[in-house]
């Protein structure tokens, strides 16, 4: 049993001081600075989601605005079928 305690302490005592040693080498402020930079990558990638969601949000307004019960509606005038048919594939799911 005495064995196992002295290898447990002195692996503890390893794993504490080699974690202490890499935190301090994380939070060096010049290496934090690199670590936190994305890459040109990245932040294209970011600019097309945001240009893309601009898109589909606007896509969603003027799929909003189409008035199923309207004279402008291509259903009007059409049998009562269409019309939850209509109502249920531009409904306002967001």
């Amino acid at each position: 049993m005495v064995p196992k305690a002295i290898t447990f302490t002195l692996v503890n005592h390893s794993k504490e001081n080699l974690q202490r040693e890499l935190l301090q080498e994380l939070y060096k402020p010049d290496v934090l600075d690199d670590l936190l930079r994305e890459s040109e990558h990245v932040v294209a990638r970011r600019r097309e989601v945001i240009a893309t969601l601009a898109a589909l949000n606007k896509a969603d307004e003027y799929v909003n605005q189409i008035n199923c019960g309207g004279s402008t509606n291509l259903f009007a005038g059409s049998s009562q079928l269409f019309k939850p048919l209509c109502h249920f594939m531009f409904r306002n799911v967001g």
